[in-house]
């Protein structure tokens, strides 16, 4: 009853469509359609009968049978893994909530409890129901839910990660790397050059590591001769990149008709077309206007662009549902030039907005904007908006064959001596409402004129400089958590950097036409 209150009668009626296709003992060869009724405790038995019609109460333990379902499906093999392990942890927690009212009736029959047992195990229908509602939790913020969500893809993880031996903590990042590729095969298949690989595998280990404890951050260094490093602001309440993205992931991951939207579609300014679905389609060195012409040829291909479909996905998966859908580049530097004017004036009415920043180091940060950017000397936005960082982007192709290897022993060499910093999506935490700061032809120098996120003016948590040469960062900006967005040799709370490259994308972007239309009809 759980599991339908949580899920949509059409995402039950899909499950058992699947469950219909991969059971040989269905008897009507149709679809069941819209059938599911809408209320939880009619759906809960209508999924029972159509369990016991199809037969998989009593196949639950049949080796083929399971791998039928897996095909019907087509989930992931490591996610898979992930649903099992919740499913078992539902049967689990149901038979301990019945041990628990068998202790308080003493006189039911050994009979009585072996049938209640056998009843609140469930079959495998109710099973994979229960588990992708448990998905759709956790992807809603139910902190329970993630925390089960988390414990299912590494199961011998210890409740203190101190405690656990070495060969639990490499085992289970090893299960979530694993995990990280498996979503990412469906979210953004790769396309097999060496250089995407290169960058495409950083990528995902990156999005795989687990944050250092705090105590870990703060300690001396390993001979006990060096001084601490200086101590992070504490992030309660934080998730890591890789618990964001599994919990936004799972559900759509797991349901068929659901995975086509875990990467928004990529398109040209002219919002039609996709930039990376047709470059993806035309070898590297070939001619990138088959297909047609993307308006883009002089960037040459995709891993030009500051945001790939594997940083989209990622980024996504902390916007609401509707900026999911379809991102419209609307600036990029290369092509539109190091201009400030023509970021603002593009951005004016693209809706919400994000921005992208190539450092000279080749570190990608940026922020989100839940409104269209407005010079103002005030504040904008709203919590929806975020800061991000993506880390260091990897050499392109012609420059990684013949040396990824020596490339990665130093990017790791780089890592070792370099502070943490919070990869991935940093949220508002309510502490004020500094969300965005848009300056443009001020002349005051109390009013730089740049674009910021978080902080207060002049001391943000990203900053770009309206001469598109240089920003500045601080970790100090509480507007979202005292994000670090850079890793540090010293572990400073602020530094500067200089732009190398910078890209503005409409997550919602479908925005200007729609407000054209909303104008025109005014107008009228």
């Amino acid at each position: 009853v759980e599991a339908c209150a949580t899920l949509d009668p059409r995402d039950v009626d899909e499950v058992v469509s699947v469950f219909r296709r991969a059971s040989s003992n269905a008897e009507a060869p149709g679809e069941p359609g819209a059938s599911c009724p809408s209320n939880p405790a009619d759906a809960a038995a209508w999924v029972v009968e159509q369990e016991r019609n199809l037969g998989w109460r009593t196949l639950e333990h049949d080796a083929s049978a399971r791998e039928a379902l897996r095909e019907a499906f087509g989930t992931p093999p490591p996610l898979d893994a992930v649903l099992d392990r919740l499913a078992r942890s539902v049967v689990a927690e149901n038979l301990a909530t019945t041990s628990g009212i068998r202790a308080g009736h003493s006189s039911s029959s050994a009979g009585d409890d072996r049938n209640t047992e056998k009843n609140q195990s469930g079959g495998a229908l109710c099973l994979a129901l229960a588990s992708r509602a448990l998905c759709r939790r956790a992807a809603s913020g139910d902190g329970d839910a993630v925390a089960r969500l988390t414990k299912a893809v590494s199961p011998k993880e210890s409740e203190k990660n101190n405690l656990a031996s070495a060969a639990d903590r490499t085992r289970d990042e090893r299960a979530r790397i694993e995990l990280a590729r498996a979503l990412a095969s469906v979210a953004a298949p790769p396309r097999g050059t060496l250089g995407e690989e290169v960058e495409r595998e950083a990528f995902l280990l990156e999005m795989a590591k687990k944050r250092k404890n705090e105590e870990t951050e703060n300690s001396a260094d390993a001979d006990g001769t060096g001084p601490p490093r200086p101590p992070r602001r504490t992030k309660k309440g934080r998730t890591d990149a890789f618990e964001t993205l599994l919990a936004h992931s799972a559900f759509d991951a797991s349901m068929p008709s659901r995975r086509d939207g875990l990467v928004p579609d990529l398109t040209d300014e002219d919002g039609q077309t996709r930039l990376f679905r047709v470059l993806s389609r035309n070898d590297l060195e070939g001619d990138l206007s088959t297909d047609g012409d993307t308006g883009n040829d002089a960037d040459g291909p995709s891993e030009d662009f500051l945001i790939s479909p594997l940083s989209a996905w990622l980024l996504s998966r902390s916007m609401p549902a509707a900026w999911r859908v379809k991102w419209r580049r609307v600036f990029c530097s290369k092509t539109h030039g190091a201009s400030f004017a023509t970021l603002t004036s593009l951005c004016e009415d693209a809706g919400p907005t994000l921005v992208a920043i190539e450092t000279d180091s080749k570190h990608v940060v940026g922020g989100v904007a839940s409104t269209s950017l407005v010079s103002s000397a005030a504040f904008f936005g709203d919590a929806r908006s975020f800061v991000f960082s993506l880390g260091r982007r990897r050499r392109k192709t012609s420059e990684a064959k013949g040396e990824a290897k020596g490339d990665g022993e130093e990017e790791e060499e780089e890592t070792r001596t370099k502070s943490c910093y919070d990869f991935g999506a940093s949220r508002a935490t309510g502490a004020n409402d500094h969300f965005c700061y848009c300056a443009r032809g001020f002349v005051s120098g109390r009013f730089p004129n740049g674009l910021g996120f978080g902080g207060q003016v002049g001391h943000h948590c990203v900053f770009l400089d309206a001469g598109f040469e240089t920003g500045h960062w601080r970790a100090s900006a509480a507007t979202f958590g005292g994000a670090r967005l850079f890793p540090t040799e010293t572990g400073a709370d602020w530094g500067t950097f200089k732009v190398s490259a910078v890209e503005a994308w409409a997550v919602d972007g479908d925005f200007k036409a729609r407000l054209m239309a909303e104008r025109r009809a005014e107008n009228r």
